[in-house]
């Protein structure tokens, strides 16, 4: 899970900047590419997320695989 205790803010300018072709939503898949490699979870909610360039994020299918299913399958 995503430890929401230690998240940082940043502006809705700011994410627009950062955010683009990013678009997330409940059931994105984040997952650390570099450094703690190998790190997957499933987003819960429709909360805007921004992340580092490091983390890939993968849409899944829901009739087709379930992201709780393929968070767990990656970690």
């Amino acid at each position: 899970d995503i430890d929401f205790e230690k998240i940082s803010h940043i502006s809705n300018h700011e994410y627009e900047i950062i955010a683009k072709n990013k678009n997330t939503k409940t059931g994105t898949v984040l997952y650390s590419l570099v450094g703690s490699y190998g790190n997957a979870v499933a987003l819960k909610n429709d909360d805007k997320v921004s992340f580092q360039r490091h983390i890939g994020f993968i849409e899944t299918k829901r009739n087709e695989i379930l992201p709780e299913f393929l968070s767990i399958f990656l970690n």
